[in-house]
């Protein structure tokens, strides 16, 4: 049988989302391609790529070049919401940023399908789709209410400050010789490494991107339709 190959660049804002995201996008693309793949894929790399711009489209436009010129044929773009739901980031980022590419009298090199990743608010909801991963990373057996973590991850309008007050509750619960600075910082890599996507389908803005990644593996010839 023969064995698809893909090359997948990603892009976005801080570093530390850059970390997280990584092998949420891998362990989502292994998700699409083992549920619904036309035989074997090997996704060769998950690359982050880097945009210039004084704004989202032009930044944008300029990853998207670049993920085309390193051979990627997939780019997901990582843009926080900042808001209840995703429309006023997919209005005013990425439809302006669809156009600029389609203007392009030189193209962006070989295309490459974009797949918007919109988290609610702040991506630090997806950090908090699986609570008991979380407390297991702050190293507590406290309970979700005594943490501030007892509502829907998408109900916080500042999830990241929600993460950083339950560190400092679970630092406090504990005995000195058990203290251990954790930082937030801290939580991105290992939290992102074993965070399943059936855990995280749970999350409307989630499933958006992953309904939004296979539509983009159909397109490539990678995938069936769900």
């Amino acid at each position: 049988m023969n064995e698809r190959q893909l090359y997948v660049a990603y892009t976005g804002e801080g570093p530390s989302d850059r970390i997280f995201l990584q092998d949420v996008i891998r362990n989502s693309l292994d998700y699409c391609t083992s549920k619904y793949g036309h035989g074997l894929v090997d996704i060769l790399g998950v690359e982050w790529v880097k945009g210039i711009g004084d704004d989202f489209v032009s930044k944008q436009t300029d990853a998207c070049r670049n993920a085309a010129d390193m051979g990627a044929e997939l780019i997901v773009i990582h843009a926080d919401a900042d808001d209840s739901s995703d429309s006023s980031a997919m209005k005013n980022k990425f439809a302006p940023l669809r156009e600029s590419l389609a203007k392009q009298k030189e193209g962006v090199g070989r295309p490459v399908e974009i797949v918007p990743a919109v988290p609610v608010h702040e991506i630090e909801a997806w950090l908090l789709a699986d609570k008991s991963l979380l407390k297991k990373q702050l190293d507590t057996g406290q309970s979700d209410a005594d943490l501030g973590l007892d509502n829907s991850p998408e109900n916080y309008t500042h999830p990241k400050e929600v993460i950083q007050k339950a560190i400092g509750v679970a630092s406090a619960g504990k005995t000195k010789r058990r203290r251990n600075e954790i930082k937030m910082t801290d939580l991105y890599e290992p939290i992102g490494r074993n965070l399943s996507v059936v855990t995280l389908r749970s999350l409307p803005s989630f499933e958006k991107f992953l309904q939004a990644l296979n539509e983009a593996l159909v397109r490539l010839g990678v995938c069936s339709p769900k």
